[in-house]
């Protein structure tokens, strides 16, 4: 058995108002199949709002409908054509609206998570934000996918970019842990200290995802996002998914 879920709030502008939201989540469990993707769409970017949205869900499910494909050997090939279909995808959504966009225009960040069955699990990650595994035994990080920003610390690479192969991580997810969390860079700021899991963040959000109701915690983290505090650190857009196994 295992938790699961995620929540997302729009940032503010310089004058305090709120944002359109250019993050996009998506989680989707079926049997032992389960799929997390967070994306963080490119604020240069005219259509990042709808990327970001169209590559989490449609590649979760793309990936429900090829689960009994996957293995170690061809999980790249697999997670190309459910990228390059997107790809597809989003061109054929300007062309039926006439948005005249390019796929640049909906670039956006990607991080994923599959989990085929209790002995095949998956990663990826192109951009910044973080994948975090932790145990449960005083939340001890198992693995962390970290941010990759570009030359300057406010740039960063998007799967629309057209060396996102080169940037895409793949990686097996064949170490021990119970906890996953996965965040846009709204939310690295208040998560990450040199790159590693700050604990005064990472542990109280652990330890109430933990003990509580699967509402409960999306109102709380909700709620720590949204906070002034959290506006203080960062006034992009948070998105924060988890995963617990029991």
């Amino acid at each position: 058995m295992a938790y699961f879920g995620g929540t997302s709030v729009p940032g503010y502008d310089q004058d305090k108002n709120k944002k359109v939201n250019q993050d996009g989540f998506f989680v989707l469990k079926k049997n032992q199949f389960f799929c997390l993707i967070v994306c963080d769409g490119a604020g240069s970017a005219k259509f990042s709002h709808i990327g970001s949205k169209a590559f989490s869900k449609n590649l979760a499910k793309y990936f429900l409908n090829s689960c009994d494909q996957f293995s170690y050997e061809n999980m790249e090939r697999l997670i190309y054509e459910g990228i390059e279909k997107t790809f597809r995808l989003l061109l054929r959504y300007s062309k039926i609206f006439k948005l005249n966009a390019s796929i640049n225009d909906f670039a956006t960040t990607l991080l994923g998570f599959i989990k085929i069955d209790e002995t095949l699990s998956v990663g990826f990650h192109i951009g910044d934000g973080a994948i975090i595994f932790l145990t449960k035994e005083n939340s001890r990080l198992s693995y962390i996918s970290k941010p990759e920003n570009g030359e300057y610390i406010n740039q960063t690479f998007f799967i629309t970019d057209k060396n996102w192969k080169e940037k895409l991580r793949l990686f097996k997810v064949d170490f021990q842990f119970e906890i996953l969390l996965a965040m846009t860079d709204g939310v690295t700021g208040m998560a990450l200290k040199d790159n590693q899991p700050f604990k005064g963040f990472i542990n109280p959000i652990v330890n109430f995802l933990a003990s509580n109701p699967d509402d409960k915690c999306k109102k709380a983290i909700t709620n720590i996002l949204s906070s002034s505090k959290s506006l203080q650190i960062s006034n992009d857009d948070k998105t924060i998914a988890w995963y617990l196994k029991c």
